[in-house]
């Protein structure tokens, strides 16, 4: 079934969650919910994540999901992304007021169909696969890398330099 939580989440080592359908969702989102180690989760429809810091992305499964950080986005090495539905992934990185912070995903596994970055600063991606750029709004710069096409179905308000990189089907670098 579902997963979510009510009262504030302090995990001081790695968070694994599985859920046993993606008919489900994982929602972890109260606003002081604290998680020190990497967070991993597999099977979720929908992934609705909060951290009041900074946060490191494991493993994702899932359909959806947006995820909230009041510090910078990160990655593990082993842990890719996949998500892989219409709405895909939607990253909000700052401290609720004016400062925005960094988000870094590059993995070369990662496989996201929509990337929508609503606050961040300087924003690194790596996907495997084409990919769709949602509105987003980033402060720094913006780095996309694509195994295919990229990509926009949103405004992308870019205050540094943008640098876009699609691998075409012929595998040359467009």
């Amino acid at each position: 079934g579902n997963v979510t939580n009510t009262g504030k989440l302090d995990i001081g080592g790695s968070t694994k969650v599985t859920v046993s359908s993606n008919s489900y969702l994982a929602n972890l989102n109260t606003a002081t919910n604290d998680f020190t180690g990497a967070v991993s989760i597999h099977g979720a429809g929908i992934v609705n994540l909060t951290d009041i810091n900074a946060i490191e992305i494991g493993q994702m499964e899932s359909t959806r999901m947006i995820l909230t950080a009041g510090g910078a986005v990160t990655q593990t090495s082993s842990g890719a992304l996949a998500i892989t539905q219409a709405h895909g992934l939607t990253i909000k990185a700052w401290d609720g007021s004016s400062v925005y912070y960094d988000i870094t995903l590059n993995n070369q596994s990662n496989d996201l169909s929509l990337l929508a970055v609503t606050y961040g600063a300087n924003v690194a991606i790596t996907d495997t696969n084409a990919i769709i750029l949602g509105a987003s709004t980033v402060t720094g710069t913006y780095d996309i890398t694509a195994g295919g096409a990229v990509t926009d179905n949103g405004a992308l308000a870019i205050t540094g330099a943008a640098t876009i990189i699609a691998q075409s089907s012929n595998g040359a670098t467009d």
